[in-house]
């Protein structure tokens, strides 16, 4: 039997507008020729492997705030020339194609451009802080480029890279973690993450040549307890800016064909970064029976079926590689099992039910529903029977389900 909802976002880059979705602002995502490209205001976006430009899915992403005011303009007084022996180029093509890059060329050594006191923490709220850039090697003298962030009362986090060759130079005073991200055109995005900065740090913010002629553009601060990573780019100009909330994806009723007492469920899903709230990933609808891998529990008045999976080592950024994680749960009156990427199937007695409702399409961190898991649903599809755990577990290993 054919499923009564495929949503093969991977493959049609489209939403139906029976599917409600929602995004009050902007934002950036990577389109099928490699060039970061921005989204309208309530316009899905269908991003891409930044390296591979393969097709992965629907971008959602929590909101996130650009706290660096100038992310573009680096000759901006706004940033300060440590020494002014940094000279500027302008007009070099940037990742969206743009002619808004910058080219540093340093031949005295070690300088710097920095932003002092460019984030003060306060006594209260987010104290992790991801620090990002995109750079270019010039193709002259030296390829490294470094990133350091000092918090007052914190300490001196720093790491180096090398835009020539894509690998770490020096990560001795990392603070937390670091990734590089592999873009086309010779292009790279370099982050630096710090977790628990103390409360009330001033932090200061520096961009470092290492006696080499680079290009840079798409300076990034973030500052939020349930993202270690860097999210899509935020273009900034004179001020902060915010990216909104990625809604979740409203599903009608009919297409899930309510009420009934069984039915299997397959989610090919690929999430950035690792969650602050623990390495797993979750991906369900609303209402229904709640299952979190091994046991069923009631979440609050509206409970939910989910399928959730460890994105760890897997997915995570540590080494700038999008992996996918495919999940599959079928499910009958007493009878329900389920299969991450080809494991183990796990089984339970417990009775689930098919949504009565029109459904959320929810995507989030292990820990609550509220916690949005940033990444790409590539496909979400229902079939309104219960699949024997054989294909359950063949599915799971597959990455597209039906066409």
């Amino acid at each position: 039997q054919r499923p009564t909802l495929n949503l093969n976002f991977a493959r049609s880059k489209t939403l139906d507008p029976r599917q409600k979705w929602t995004r009050n602002s902007t934002a950036t995502y990577v389109d099928n020729d490699g060039l970061i490209k921005t989204a309208a205001v309530n316009e899905p976006r269908f991003g891409h492997h930044p390296t591979t430009l393969e097709s992965l899915g629907l971008l959602m992403e929590s909101d996130a705030t650009n706290q660096i005011e100038y992310s573009e303009a680096f000759n901006n007084s706004y940033w300060t020339n440590d020494g002014s022996n940094i000279t500027f180029v302008t007009g070099k093509v940037a990742p969206d194609g743009s002619t808004n890059a910058i080219q540093f060329t340093n031949s005295s050594g070690g300088e710097r451009l920095y932003r002092q006191s460019a984030f003060n923490l306060g006594s209260s709220g987010d104290k992790d802080l991801t620090y990002s850039i995109f750079g270019k090697w010039a193709g002259t003298n030296g390829s490294t480029l470094k990133l350091k962030m000092i918090g007052s009362g914190t300490g001196t986090f720093e790491c180096s890279w090398d835009l020539n060759t894509g690998a770490v130079v020096d990560g001795s005073l990392i603070g937390d973690s670091q990734a590089i991200w592999q873009y086309p055109n010779g292009w790279y995005r370099v982050e630096l993450r710090k977790t628990n900065f103390s409360t009330g740090s001033i932090v200061d913010l520096e961009i470092i040549t290492e006696s080499s002629d680079i290009i840079v553009w798409g300076a990034q601060l973030e500052n939020k307890k349930s993202r270690r990573y860097a999210s899509s780019y935020i273009p900034t100009s004179g001020s902060t800016t915010a990216r909104l909330n990625d809604s979740d994806v409203m599903v009608t009723a009919a297409d899930w064909r309510p009420g009934l007492s069984v039915g299997t469920v397959f989610c090919k899903y690929f999430m950035i970064g690792k969650a602050a709230y623990g390495s797993t990933w979750r991906i369900g609808y609303q209402p229904s029976i709640n299952w979190n891998g091994s046991t069923y529990n009631s979440e609050s008045s509206n409970s939910s079926i989910k399928i959730q999976g460890n994105a760890g080592g897997a997915s995570g950024t540590a080494n700038g590689v999008f992996k996918p994680e495919v999940g599959v749960m079928g499910y009958s009156s007493g009878n329900s099992a389920y299969c991450i990427n080809g494991g183990s199937i796990s089984t339970s007695s417990n009775a689930i039910n098919s949504p009565s409702n029109n459904t959320r399409l929810i995507t989030s961190t292990y820990s609550s529903w509220s916690n949005k898991a940033d990444g790409f649903i590539a496909q979400f599809v229902f079939w309104p029977q219960r699949l024997t755990n054989g294909q359950i577990q063949e599915l799971s290993r597959m990455g597209e389900a039906v066409p």
